[in-house]
């Protein structure tokens, strides 16, 4: 029975005249004539009983229907298809009531599909009304109190009972013929009579349809599931009792027809069934219980505890962010029910929903977000199955990143193979290990079943007894790319190479193809000091037996190619007092922490510091500390003390070792640890040129520093690594979102474009953009700029000036103008096919891409860390300086420039907006929130191919200032000690 509307064409979307009833279906039964009703939450506020009321017979008393179920549809559709409105479903959609009678229906916990059918039957028996006239019904019934949150009340009542039965054809029985018999049954409900007879196999079809389920009026149905027979046979009884009948249908009235009262005025109405914002409820909310559904399912069915390590941490993740998305679930229906509520009381337009849905904090909740993370847990529910089938077959399953769980460095497969190598050959039993992965599982799928079968068979037929072992690559970094076999003794076996006409695996040699030709190990280590200690002098050494002094003015790296596959990278930085400009010492400082990023790990942090000088505060406190709480908050045994020129100062070392405590206390550095082990002397003088005649009395001095250069070289490849890739830290967050600014700002002006074409109507064409890396520095001041047409467009493209030196053209820009850095160059596409969205959706895309924006920079600003006070509002000052250049060129259509430049003029205001927005909900995202925020604007893939475009341009600039020292061009003594020393 759907809500009755009159037209007019004087009435908005809401309003509806005085005097206009409602009519709802009941979800609670306990209202009378005269109850009050609240209709914004559809809820009963009382249940005030009227004794004056006038009754009769309806018409129409016996209502039955039969329809059939559909997979495609959500259980609370199928309520329309027997009576229920949108309102009401809506309500129920969004729990502002608790299901009765046949709406418990959306309970129901079974698949609906093409072989379930519904059979509704409604008797009415009579209908009860009050004689209410306009603004005098005070006379039947008293008014209400002043303080109600009642809208209407009860003033007509259809009396009955109904049930619906949810049938389940069976199987193994003609589908029609149980819908020639149910359309029967319902054509003789219709008519008021049940007869059942033998005829054509009905009574024996109908005793079929046993343990069907049943929904109806509490006073009837006393348990949920019977036979259909059993059902028929009562319907009679269910008639003649009226202690069974209750109401089905409240017709009401608005308080504001009813009673004179100014508290009345306020008008409830609802929206049209055709408003898309409020339609757009169901739809998510209905998606997200199927899709929350699916996840309750696959979490009973996950184990408690994984087998893995690995796989158990991934668990454990995977239920904590179910749990936040459950929580956020919540969060949003509380909210939307209050705003519907609202709407329904004219507070809000119906509008306000698509602010609510689209709200950032429900992203967890999108449909991308919400499928990606059911794949993933299912693959972890399918990695369990396996690993319980695994075991079944008394194969051992082993995680590989299990291996190596403790090392923050991502383990390599040839790291994986040498430890299960080392480990397994401890074995007193034979073994056999498998490397496999889901991935060759999945592509190889014949082959893997086939070696499956041929390893269990092999160990049936082995009189000794042989451990079979199964090592998942799955989950490592490095692509494993093929099936592959370790036996005792150890040897290796590549599928490839089976013998196909054996029933067992060959087990043959090491092929030389098995394994990529392997990347050198890499020790990189970071050399921090002040100008003058000799960081350059202590490099230069270790290539050349005496050399000269240097000044490092940037970031730069030495790379020494040793025997045995060793790669050892010194990364040598500027001193604290090479920076050639005022003020900029924190820039310096995030220079360097950008030029370490490119790196995977660091093995060692040598300061390079000289004994007994007064600087050393100022040192440690404007770079060394803010470097240090970066790479390691928590202090580590990776930091190493080196102590130049100590022969000069004649310093003792526990002096030296006791100034150093000092100045790690003052600058509350309390968990770096200073010992023997970690501090290193060296006579620098022995590192200098000198005559004959000084030679002798500093040969002593340098067989010491050499002996000291051998010690350090062994601990540093002692250290446990740093794994820089999975630092997370607050100084770390702004150095990643301050690299974000450009692309998001670019991706958020391609935004515009489309939303401005969309608008323009011209939809057979989009904008589209492409980033390409530089190997120079270059920013908007020294770059060339040139202007270009796209389309109804006009852009501005930079690209390096080419320079008749190699001179760094960036160091031509004069200090006294902004610079806005541009690390990748970004140009425009105008593409000859439609986006596919509609303006709406690319205003709303806007706002929303901004407002993420702004949430990064309040993180920023709550936590001190932007060092420019906003990283975004120089790219956009800058985009607008674009704009009115190519404003004053003449000759030119600049409409679709002027939206454009509009659009820019209004951030600013909108920006104040969410920053006021933001301070009001007090938002104080935690680091990983943070993050989460980041790492979703990276998968967006216009900004993913401009970062991708920074980080190659960084390699590139970087391998300019690399220095890699061949191992036949090393002639030092340092080295070839330190190489005898590993033979």
């Amino acid at each position: 029975m759907n809500e009755i509307w009159r037209s007019s064409s004087t009435l908005n979307l809401y309003k509806t005249p005085d005097g206009y009833p409602i009519e709802r279906k009941v979800i609670n039964a306990s209202g009378r004539l005269g109850s009050l009703y609240d209709a914004s939450t559809d809820n009963l506020i009382d249940s005030h009983s009227v004794q004056i009321v006038e009754s009769k017979v309806p018409r129409t008393r016996c209502i039955c229907r039969v329809f059939s179920g559909d997979s495609s549809r959500d259980l609370n559709s199928f309520l329309k298809d027997i009576d229920f409105d949108d309102a009401i479903r809506q309500s129920i959609c969004l729990q502002m009531v608790t299901p009765r009678g046949i709406s418990r229906f959306i309970e129901y916990n079974y698949s609906v599909n093409e072989n379930t059918r519904f059979l509704h039957y409604s008797y009415r028996a009579r209908k009860e009304w009050l004689e209410v006239t306009a603004h005098k019904t005070d006379r039947i019934v008293a008014s209400p109190p002043t303080s109600t949150e009642a809208t209407h009340m009860i003033t007509k009542i259809v009396w009955g009972f109904e049930i619906l039965c949810i049938i389940q054809i069976p199987k193994n029985h003609s589908v029609d013929l149980i819908d020639q018999l149910l359309y029967k049954i319902c054509a003789q409900l219709n008519n008021n009579r049940i007869t059942i007879t033998n005829k054509s196999n009905n009574l024996y079809l109908t005793n079929q349809l046993q343990n069907i389920t049943v929904y109806g009026s509490e006073t009837c149905i006393d348990r949920s599931n019977m036979s259909l027979l059993t059902i028929l046979n009562r319907i009679t009884n269910w008639q003649k009792d009226s202690n069974n009948h209750q109401p089905l249908v409240y017709t009401m009235q608005p308080l504001r027809w009813l009673y004179n009262g100014s508290q009345f005025h306020v008008p409830c109405s609802f929206p049209r069934p055709d408003d898309s914002h409020t339609a757009q409820i169901e739809i998510v909310i209905h998606r997200i219980n199927r899709q929350m559904k699916n996840l309750k399912e696959i979490f009973e069915n996950l184990p408690i505890n994984m087998s893995s390590t690995t796989l158990d941490q991934y668990s454990k993740t995977f239920q904590q962010k179910h749990r936040f998305m459950l929580d956020s679930y919540d969060h949003l229906q509380g909210r939307l029910r209050l705003a519907l509520a609202d709407i329904r009381r004219h507070r809000f337009e119906s509008l306000r929903l698509d602010d609510i849905l689209g709200d950032q904090r429900y992203e967890c909740l999108c449909d991308f977000e919400i499928k990606k993370f059911l794949r993933q847990v299912q693959q972890l529910l399918n990695k369990s199955i396996f690993i319980e089938k695994l075991k079944n077959d008394e194969i051992e399953y082993l995680n590989a990143l299990d291996i190596h769980s403790n090392q923050e460095v991502s383990s390599t497969i040839v790291d994986i193979d040498v430890t299960l190598k080392r480990t397994y050959s401890l074995e007193k039993e034979n073994f056999i290990l498998w490397y496999s992965s889901d991935r060759l599982k999945r592509e190889e799928e014949n082959r893997y079943q086939h070696i499956y079968q041929e390893l269990t068979r092999e160990r049936q037929h082995l009189e000794q007894r042989i451990k079979i072992v199964y090592i998942d690559f799955t989950d490592v970094t490095e692509r494993l790319e093929d099936f592959i076999f370790v036996k005792s003794p150890l040897v290796e076996v590549y599928t490839n190479d089976r013998d196909p006409t054996k029933d067992t695996v060959r087990i043959l040699s090491p092929l030389k193809e098995t394994f990529p030709k392997l990347k050198p190990i890499e020790m990189n280590v970071l050399l921090l000091g002040e100008t003058s200690v000799e960081k350059s002098t202590f490099i230069n050494y270790l290539k050349f037996e005496s050399f000269y002094q240097s000044v490092t003015q940037q970031c730069q790296s030495y790379v020494f190619d040793l025997n045995h596959g060793l790669r050892l990278r010194f990364i040598d930085i500027p001193g604290i007092d090479d920076i050639r400009r005022n003020n900029q010492d924190v820039k310096s400082v995030d220079n360097i922490l950008n030029y370490i990023n490119n790196f995977s790990h660091l093995n060692a942090i040598c300061l390079f510091l000289k004994p007994n000088t007064s600087e050393l505060n100022a040192f440690f406190r404007f770079c060394v500390k803010p470097l240090l709480t970066y790479l390691i908050p928590n202090g580590s045994d990776n930091i190493i003390f080196c102590f130049t020129h100590t022969r000069a100062t004649f310093s003792t070392q526990d002096h030296t070792d006791r100034l150093l405590r000092k100045m790690l206390d003052d600058e509350q550095l309390y968990n770096i640890s200073v010992t023997k082990e970690n501090t290193f002397y060296f006579d620098n003088e022995s590192f200098l040129n000198v005559d004959e005649y000084q030679r002798q009395e500093y040969i002593n001095s340098r067989d010491a520093s050499v002996a000291e250069s051998v010690r350090l070289l062994t601990y540093i490849e002692q250290c446990k690594s740093l794994n820089l890739e999975a630092l997370l830290s607050l100084h770390r967050a702004a150095l990643d979102i301050s690299m974000l600014a450009r692309p998001l700002m670019e991706t958020m002006r391609l935004i515009i474009y489309n939303w401005k074409l969309s608008e323009a109507n011209l939809l057979i064409n989009h904008m589209v953009l492409n980033s390409y890396p530089i190997d120079n520095d270059i920013c908007t001041n020294c770059a060339e700029m040139k202007f270009v047409e796209l389309g109804p467009f006009w852009l501005t493209q930079y690209q390096s000036t080419l320079l008749n030196s190699n001179e760094n053209q960036h160091l031509r820009c004069l200090t006294n103008k902004k610079h806005v850095l541009i690390e990748s160059t970004v140009t425009y596409e105008f593409v000859p096919l439609p986006a596919g969205l509609k303006k709406e959706r690319w205003q709303s895309s806007f706002y929303n891409f901004l407002f993420k924006c702004d949430r990064l920079l309040h993180f920023l600003r709550q936590q001190e860390l932007s060092n420019q006070d906003d990283p975004f509002q120089p790219i956009l000052e800058r985009y607008l300086e674009e704009e009115e250049q190519i404003s004053q060129m003449c000759d030119l259509n600049y409409d679709m420039n002027q939206r454009v430049r509009e659009v820019l003029e209004s951030i600013k205001q909108m920006r104040q907006e969410n920053s006021q927005k933001l301070s009001q909900l007090n938002e104080s995202l935690s680091l990983n929130q943070v993050y989460q925020i980041i790492n979703e604007l990276i998968t967006i893939p216009t900004v993913k191919k401009q970062i991708d475009s920074i980080k190659t341009s960084r390699r590139l600039k970087m391998a300019k200032q690399e220095c890699i020292i061949p191992k036949d061009s090393i002639n030092n003594i340092i080295f070839a000690s330190f190489i005898d020393s590993h033979r």
